[in-house]
């Protein structure tokens, strides 16, 4: 489908009560956040393995690259930089939903 939710409004309309529900539908682990702050280089491949990733509050000036966020929905190969190891490269295969 090559798409990702985006919930959009303003506050206390109930963005952060969806992404809390889905939150509550995996474990801990197996959820990956991306905040509006993280890293640009290094940020992604956090997530690589997880069930589900969300952006908690997403604004204008959010750091992840154009380029492997197009990837990340597309679900194409992408290949992401880790600290001080080889790059993460594979299929992107993580669902996530963002708001904002």
């Amino acid at each position: 489908w090559q798409v990702i939710p985006f919930l959009k409004g303003i506050a206390g309309t109930g963005k952060s009560t969806v992404i809390k529900v889905i939150q509550k539908l995996y474990g801990a682990r197996d959820i990956g956040v991306l905040s509006n702050n993280m890293e640009k280089q290094f940020g992604a491949s956090t997530i690589f393995d997880k069930k589900v990733f969300i952006i908690p509050e997403m604004k204008g000036d959010f750091t992840l690259d154009v380029a492997v966020f197009q990837s990340m929905v597309t679900g194409e190969e992408v290949s992401l930089a880790v600290k001080h190891e080889s790059p993460r490269v594979g299929k992107w295969t993580v669902p996530g939903i963002m708001a904002g």
